[in-house]
């Protein structure tokens, strides 16, 4: 099952990047050419949105649980099974919620969007 730090989706969108070398670049007024130089590896920051069908009385708790991630360095496994260590949930926002029919059931989806980085 898909995961973000400590909490299960029912599915993940997005795809957290591999980090890679990042090339810095610079010029100084008056001087002929350019310098550069590698620095670490880096992602940047990226999005995933997590989706979770919960029963009508569980938003409550669920907004809980993923507000307490916030700030954490977590892990997380898509939902193809590929995991990824090292990430920083920088923010938790757009938690939207409502009220659908899945499987035979009335459910609430919930969309969250997850800002994060990773080293």
């Amino acid at each position: 099952m898909p995961r973000i730090g400590s909490v299960d989706f029912d599915i993940i969108r997005g795809t957290v990047p591999e980090p890679r070398q990042v090339l810095e670049t610079w010029t100084r007024l008056g001087f002929d050419g350019i310098g550069a130089r590698k620095t670490g590896k880096r992602t940047g920051t990226f999005q995933l949105v997590g989706i979770k069908y919960l029963s009508l009385g569980g938003l409550a708790s669920f907004k809980k649980s993923i507000a307490n991630n916030a700030e954490e360095i977590i892990s997380i496994r898509d939902d193809f099974a590929n995991s990824a260590d090292g990430c920083l949930i920088l923010n938790v926002s757009q938690v939207r919620a409502k009220q659908v029919e899945h499987r035979g059931f009335k459910k609430i989806r919930v969309e969250v969007t997850i800002t994060l980085t990773r080293s």
